[in-house]
């Protein structure tokens, strides 16, 4: 069990990292805002 709660960690984290990236750019506000309320 424990390597599957790793694996979704890690998921999350590129999922932020995505969000970020986009953010920076300047497109991804909102889907970063969708994120951060999922994962409350």
């Amino acid at each position: 069990m424990r390597n599957v709660n790793l694996n979704i960690l890690k998921f999350l984290e590129s999922v932020n990292n995505f969000c970020l990236s986009l953010s920076n750019i300047g497109l991804g506000d909102s889907y970063q805002l969708s994120v951060i309320s999922y994962q409350m």
